[in-house]
């Protein structure tokens, strides 16, 4: 029986081979998408799954009460909070503490800004990063000792055995480590990414204390618990600790310690900390998008099923005549359905293959595919197979088995209510394509907002230099040199510094309270500028003046958004109550306004600017050089050559200041093409059904349009005739579909301080191109129809 199933099926495939072939791409296309998204997804929710003792290790955050009622959500904690944990619990089994630090380092002529990690001893005992040379137990026996992941290995030796060679290692000071270890490159789906790691008590040697409460270091925390402990039992007994330490570091906010689990923290993006982290409502998105095309492409074959299904009638009455039950049928159905999916995902699974290599560079990872070995991935695809079999052959399946023997053979089959449920299934259709495209029109009008806005200065032909791994001194002499000597040269515009580079929200960032009985702690911005910076990028002075060159400071410049969230109408008249140090000139301690600029956006605009101090500096950690556009490799040599003279040691790393400013909105613009993808799967699906249903109209009612046409017809009328119920119910499907844009996108632009409003414009560019493709699909093959000699329409039956 299942062999007649089968064969039976292959050649209903074979005999509607276009509606066959319609329904294969809808699906493949649709399952494509929908591995995509699980390779994506499987990745998010994996996050360091893959240590040993990964149910058992803990990161400690805190949870610190702030005024009126506030409170933030940190894990970043103090450095001698780890031998207090293990001195009070002594049923914690390991501690390792992880304090991230910007370095350069050096290993001959080779010199690099990197990012080095200080960590404790037990850290290969806690986390399963597997060493490929050096042993766990004494790689960290000695405080010069430094670990290297692969790639930095080869990065600084080659192919040379890197086992004992000594790296130069430069924070404030410079000191020598010997390589006592490589580690296998961290996976991707690990919270924790390292290139290099330095021993924890080699701190010292970079002059920080790392026994003092009073010092701040982005330092994270990491518990590792028997099996028999209790997370919440262990949480219980942190009150008394605590208590300690707000007596020790003198903290005037009281706070609590709490644990997270470590495969908790990728997707828990509420808790700063050092890690990477992923909001988890990208994996929702994209599922619900993956989902909602394979969807419409299931729709396409129920529609499809049925509606060929008109042409089976005899054949599904004669079955019942011979004997053929219901059940009988409904297997039949299903049996093609099973046999139409798993052609699809066959097809499916080698679009996914070819669409990862695109899917990577969007979502910025590396998937791979292993159809083979993986388990999980082979699960998911039969999976998929028997789901889409059972959702899409479902439906057609009981309507087809319920077909009356004496009205299929007479062909007087009543279809008009089970009509209305096919028009239902086509105009859900055309309700997700029309979310899509306008979804998409609206994002990328928002991000088109967000580049071309204004944001206060110039970032035009800026190049900028990261200084502040030199000696104040140095940088100071630095800063003179280059001011002094480049813009004599014809490429060069200008130079200045700063104590911060743009969208860095934790440079200069502080907080402030009036001496009145508010109290109120505001966020502020205390930035350090050269007496240039205002005038190299073009920010302009509100009043006042700004600072003057070879003069020390007699005051400081605010920013309007300081006048007027302190409610300063005169700010000439006013003072701070702040001390601002700097190497070459004298302390400043408590000045008073000399200027007030124009505000401007440091950070992305989903941030509002924040109240601004601009103090004069000379010893900036970035330096700004500004160049002339037609020549821009001429002015990087002449700075190279300049900077080689200078002879810090200091790798030549720049970047352009105007693609840093863009890449503040490579998340938007991610998400942007990954919903206009998602526009173009699910058009094209609902147009390939689309396409089909009026084929098959058009074959059911070829005699009809023959006769009209003698009757006079014109072409435009017969092309009206087959458009208008597809027409009808795209203008429907765009009714119901502009308040969920509507409302889903607002909620999206809240995230943005700075935003567009969304108008009618775009809802009726976006639902007018819906109505173009579709008529246009449906349209061409009316002119086709409408064309033929009515003659032989009439001679067809």
């Amino acid at each position: 029986m299942l062999k007649n199933y089968f064969t039976v099926s292959i050649r209903n495939l074979l005999r509607n081979r276009v509606y066959s072939l319609i329904n294969i791409l809808g699906l493949a296309m649709g399952i494509a998408l929908c591995i995509l998204a699980y390779l994506y997804v499987y990745h998010e929710w994996t996050y360091d799954t893959f240590h040993k003792n990964a149910d058992r290790i803990y990161r400690v955050y805190k949870i610190q009460e702030q005024v009126r009622g506030q409170r933030s959500i940190s894990a970043f904690v103090r450095a001698p909070l780890a031998p207090a944990l293990e001195h009070r619990f002594a049923d914690i089994e390991h501690c390792v503490r992880l304090t991230k630090k910007k370095a350069q380092v050096n290993y001959g002529d080779k010199a690099f800004h990197e990012e080095v990690f200080f960590v404790d001893t037990g850290f290969f005992d806690v986390f399963t990063f597997p060493l490929l040379q050096g042993q766990s137990e004494s790689v960290f026996m000695h405080k010069n000792s430094i670990v290297l992941s692969e790639r930095m290995a080869r990065k600084y030796f080659g192919d040379e055995y890197p086992l004992y060679e000594k790296l130069s290692v430069k924070l404030w000071e410079v000191h020598e480590f010997i390589v006592t270890g490589i580690a296998k490159n961290p996976p991707e789906n690990s919270s924790i990414q390292f290139d290099f790691l330095l021993p924890y008590q080699s701190m010292p040697l970079f002059g920080t204390n790392i026994d003092s409460w009073n010092i701040y270091m982005s330092t994270m925390l990491y518990v590792q618990l028997p099996s028999a402990i209790g997370v919440a039992s262990l949480e219980a007994r942190f009150p008394g600790l605590v208590e300690e330490v707000i007596h020790k570091s003198a903290s005037r906010f009281p706070f609590q310690l709490k644990l997270q689990p470590i495969t908790d923290i990728h997707l828990n993006p509420n808790i700063s900390g050092l890690e990477s982290v992923s909001d988890p409502i990208y994996a929702y998105i994209l599922s619900g998008i993956a989902l909602g095309v394979l969807l419409i492409a299931c729709i396409n074959f129920m529609n499809l099923s049925i509606a060929i299904s008109f042409t089976r009638a005899k054949e599904i009455g004669m079955r019942k005549v011979v004997g053929a039950s219901r059940l009988q049928l409904v297997q039949q159905f299903w049996c093609e359905a099973f046999l139409l999916t798993l052609i699809s995902c066959v097809l499916g699974a080698v679009l996914a293959v070819s669409f990862l290599p695109t899917f990577n560079r969007l979502m910025y990872k590396r998937l791979s595919i292993d159809y083979y070995t993986h388990d999980i991935t082979i699960v998911v695809l039969f999976g998929l197979i028997f789901c889409v079999s059972f959702i899409a052959g479902g439906y057609p399946a009981a309507f087809l088995s319920g077909f009356r023997p004496v009205e299929s053979l007479k062909n007087t089959l009543n279809i008009e209510w089970r009509n209305y449920f096919r028009q239902g299934f086509v105009l859900f259709q055309f309700i997700l394509s029309t979310f899509f495209i306008i979804s998409t029109i609206l994002m990328y009008s928002q991000i088109g907002f967000l580049k071309s806005k204004n944001l206060g200065f110039d970032a035009e032909q800026i190049v900028v230099f990261r200084i502040d791994n030199l000696e104040s001194a140095d940088r100071v002499r630095m800063l003179d040199i280059f001011k002094n000597e480049l813009p004599k040269h014809p490429a060069i515009l200008g130079v200045s510094g700063a104590s911060f580079i743009f969208n860095d929200p934790f440079i200069g960032r502080a907080f402030y309270s009036l001496k009145n009985g508010d109290r109120k702690r505001i966020e502020i911005h205390r930035l350090g500028v050269d007496s240039d910076f205002f005038r190299m990028l073009d920010i302009d002075l509100d009043s006042g003046r700004g600072f003057r060159q070879g003069i020390a400071p007699d005051g400081i410049v605010i920013n309007n958004a300081w006048r007027e969230t302190f409610k300063w109408d005169e700010p000439m008249e006013n003072y701070v109550r702040y001390r601002f140090e700097d190497l070459r000139y004298p302390t400043l301690k408590d000045p008073r306004v000399i200027g007030v600029v124009e505000d401007f956006h440091s950070l992305s605009l989903h941030h509002a600017i924040k109240p601004k101090i601009f103090y004069q500096t000379s010893s900036p950690r970035y330096l700004y050089v500004k160049i002339r556009s037609d020549n821009i490799s001429t002015a990087l040599s002449l700075i190279k050559d300049k900077w080689n003279e200078f002879d810090a040691g200091l790798p030549f790393e720049y970047m352009f200041l105007d693609k840093h400013v863009e890449r503040q909105y490579r998340e938007e613009e991610r998400w942007g093409q990954v919903v206009a993808y998602a526009s173009c799967f699910a058009i094209v699906i609902a147009c390939l059904g689309a396409l089909g249903l009026t084929m098959l109209a058009m074959a059911r009612r070829t005699k009809e349009i023959g006769i009209r046409k003698i009757l006079g017809a014109s072409v435009l009328h017969i092309i009206s005739l087959v458009s208008r119920d597809f027409l009808r119910l795209v203008f429907i499907g765009n009714v119901i579909a502009w308040p969920i844009v509507y409302y889903v996108i607002d909620r999206w632009l809240q995230d943005f301080s700075y935003r567009i409003d969304p108008n009618i414009g775009h809802f009726l560019f976006g639902g007018g191109l819906v109505v173009l493709i579709v008529f246009l699909t449906v349209g061409c093959l009316a002119v086709k129809v409408a064309k033929n000699d009515p003659v032989k329409a009439i001679r067809y039956e």
